[in-house]
């Protein structure tokens, strides 16, 4: 959330929230966004596997920020907002975003006369934790510490969204929540024991094996 309304999504212009049809598009040397990918990846299994129609809808909301820590993203410290944290620090407000975001969904579902549910939260997250650091203030935690500490708040992030979001929209399934397993070794290991140890979080499209790729961009050639 880049407004000026991010620790008070729920101000936002009513006007701003629509349901559009998401669709990708090439912006410079940018490629497919997250949401495009999951959601025609996600659309298209589930189409070839009967689970529903192809008529069926999803939404898909991002209320995050690029280079965060967990405690920046979560509900229970929102570190972003905290001083200590300098130049570096940001206006906080994702997690309440992204459960306005799920409040407006609803209220537009309903209105249309639509059943709305939370399948799952996906997390794609961890490189700005690489050498252990837990905020951005203290020095880092040794290795054990480090997993155990970023694992019970990865638990903490999907118990809450479980509470919040079934508040909202009444629904007895639980939410899963979908991790991304990125380059930084240590929330990876984290990210994985966490997965290992709750039934709830499933480790997923693991990517520390491949090559970066914050240095590829697309080659642009002249028809001749």
């Amino acid at each position: 959330p880049y407004d000026g309304n991010r620790p008070t999504p729920s101000l936002r212009d009513d006007e701003n929230f629509a349901l559009v049809p998401l669709k990708a598009t090439q912006r410079l040397a940018e490629g497919e966004s997250i949401a495009s990918g999951y959601a025609d990846h996600l659309m298209d299994t589930l189409t070839r596997s009967s689970v529903i129609e192809p008529t069926g809808s999803f939404i898909f909301s991002f209320a995050g920020q690029g280079g965060r820590m967990l405690r920046e993203l979560d509900k229970r410290h929102d570190d972003a907002a905290d001083r200590r944290a300098g130049s570096d620090r940001s206006g906080g407000g994702y997690y309440i975003t992204s459960i306005d975001d799920v409040k407006r969904a609803k209220e537009k579902a309903d209105s249309l006369g639509y059943n709305y549910e939370v399948l799952a939260v996906s997390w794609m997250q961890g490189e700005s934790q690489a050498n252990g650091e837990i905020n951005r203030w203290d020095p880092p935690l040794e290795k054990d510490m480090f997993i155990e500490t970023y694992k019970e708040d990865l638990i903490n992030l999907k118990e809450d969204y479980n509470t919040d979001i079934q508040n909202i929209t009444g629904q007895s399934k639980r939410v899963n929540l979908f991790s991304s397993q990125t380059q930084a070794y240590l929330p990876g290991l984290a990210q994985l024991q966490a997965a290992n140890e709750d039934s709830e979080i499933h480790m997923v499209s693991p990517t520390y094996f491949l090559p970066s790729a914050v240095n590829n961009t697309y080659i642009y050639v002249n028809d001749l």
